[in-house]
């Protein structure tokens, strides 16, 4: 892996800025420190005939510019990007870049698009620089429950992926019910809808996650998200560009577009909120427990003192970012999962062999405790019925762990990632404690120490789904125009589709 360092050249206690070459998770893609220090001895990377910056250079090809510059100046060198200077590092720099306490990904984000100003469009309670509130809500409500929210998780993601997959769908060989191959020609719709019914689910429970404005709503969120991160094209630092962002997310701006998604929700959810109020206090009265519903609204309603929320707006808005957030970056990963299972196309049947062991081994298991419970004349929980045999748990998908190769960008094939590190190789870390669950050097995309991505447990399980999902259900995955392949792999959410997907069905 490699990343930038900015460094505003004059500025007093100037702002360093690193930056994961290729863009990563969303929480761990911008990391800052504030420091002065003499980097006149860092060389300066040439620039190609005719070019002002390095930004042309690097938008033809990241990997090839950076091998080009590493080549030229060794593992630390300064480049000119996105209207910023960078000090790039590589190697161990990067490690004790993301365990520095002094660097913050915040600060990095706010210097280049004000995104700040984006949060507390929609929040009233404080928020502080760091986002802490926010990461200890993720933590503390996501994580503990991953194992509960899963089902729920799977269950929408395939109805979504059924539903999506027939209505987006062009049949290639016959009509769409009928047909064994399909084109999809923007994934991305697909896996927006997806996600954000999955997130809707999770997040605000499935009463209000029904309702398809508020789905709606969370796409089109997250599409301003996308917009405030650059499109799908690098952010670059414009003076300008910051303002206008400030100025248009301002809580005070009757035009800021997230007060319309704010509205969307809470509408749909104070009903709910209310009549949940009601069902718990009438269970207080008669002495019974409230059956609480499991979503992280509920947790939130029972915690809003200990995270200082002081209303339903104000608790609706963090809910928004954090749905936000998380469909955008499991969206924008998962759409290059896609590409990448048509890459290479060796691993489909190798990677439905693999789920397939797993879930005979899961549904012989439950068998066993099934007649366990039968020799014991025990009644058999519905938990055990003989229909969830198969079904994706949560810890038949941790046990599928080779997916976490899917979670990958060219910008972390480092050496320590074994031989040939910038092929495909869904096995890679079989045997090896190396996953993309551990916050480790062997896999930086989701950060380290208190960098490290708070959510990255529910990426990962929900991206794992996803790709086991289309593994299970087609047989193989093609890119449309295959001259667009490299493109295809770096695409980006919201910049415009390189190519489609053809899809072959399991027979």
């Amino acid at each position: 892996m490699i990343g930038l360092v900015s460094n505003a050249a004059g500025a007093t206690d100037a702002l360093r800025t690193i930056l994961p070459i290729g863009v990563g998770l969303a929480s761990v893609a911008y990391l800052t420190v504030k420091a002065t220090y003499n980097h006149s001895n860092i060389p300066m990377a040439s620039l190609r005939s005719g070019d002002k910056t390095h930004d042309p250079e690097y938008e033809d090809d990241q990997d090839e510019f950076l091998n080009r510059c590493e080549e030229e100046c060794g593992s630390t060198f300064r480049i000119k990007l996105l209207n910023m200077d960078f000090i790039v590092v590589s190697g161990s720099v990067n490690r004790e870049i993301f365990l520095n306490d002094d660097f913050s990904a915040p600060d990095s984000l706010d210097e280049l698009m004000e995104l700040r100003a984006f949060i507390r469009g929609v929040t009233k309670s404080d928020l502080d620089d760091d986002n802490k509130k926010i990461h200890e809500m993720i933590r503390n409500t996501i994580t503990p429950n991953l194992a509960l929210f899963t089902p729920k998780i799977v269950e929408q993601l395939e109805a979504s992926l059924d539903h999506r997959m027939k209505l987006l769908g062009t049949a290639v060989d016959g009509d769409n019910e009928k047909s064994q191959k399909i084109l999809i020609e923007s994934p991305l719709l697909v896996l927006q809808q997806m996600v954000a019914s999955a997130m809707a689910n999770v997040f605000v429970g499935a009463e209000i996650a029904k309702n398809p404005e508020v789905i709606e709503t969370f796409i089109n969120a997250t599409a301003d998200f996308a917009k405030l991160l650059g499109n799908g094209t690098p952010k670059k630092a414009s003076f300008w560009g910051k303002l206008s962002n400030k100025t248009l997310y301002s809580s005070r701006n009757p035009l800021n577009p997230l007060q319309k998604h704010l509205r969307v929700l809470v509408d749909a959810a104070e009903p709910v909120i209310i009549e949940r109020r009601r069902l718990e206090a009438k269970a207080l009265e008669n002495g019974v427990e409230y059956d609480q519903p499991d979503d992280v609204l509920q947790i939130l309603l029972g915690s809003a003192d200990k995270y200082g929320l002081v209303d339903i707006e104000d608790m609706c808005g963090h809910i928004l970012i954090l749905i936000l957030a998380s469909v955008h970056t499991t969206t924008d990963t998962s759409t290059n999962l896609l590409y990448y299972l048509a890459a290479f196309p060796q691993h489909i049947e190798q990677l439905y062999d693999e789920q397939q062991l797993i879930l005979d081994t899961q549904q012989r298991e439950r068998e066993n405790e099934r007649q366990e419970l039968t020799n014991k004349n025990e009644a058999i929980p519905p938990e055990l019925d003989p229909s969830h045999d198969r079904d994706l748990t949560a810890a038949a998908i941790k046990k599928m762990a080779h997916m976490d190769s899917f979670v990958r960008e060219s910008a972390h094939y480092g050496l320590d990632q074994g031989e040939n590190p910038s092929e495909f190789k869904p096995w890679r870390f079989v045997g090896k404690s190396k996953t993309a669950t551990k916050v480790a050097p062997d896999f930086l995309p989701f950060g380290m120490g208190r960098h490290a991505c708070p959510g990255r447990f529910l990426a990962i399980q929900e991206l794992k789904t996803i790709g086991m999902l289309y593994v299970q259900k087609y047989s193989k995955v093609e890119i449309q125009d295959p001259s667009c392949t490299k493109k295809a792999l770096l695409t980006r959410l919201g910049a415009p589709t390189p190519t489609g997907l053809y899809f072959t069905k399991r027979e």
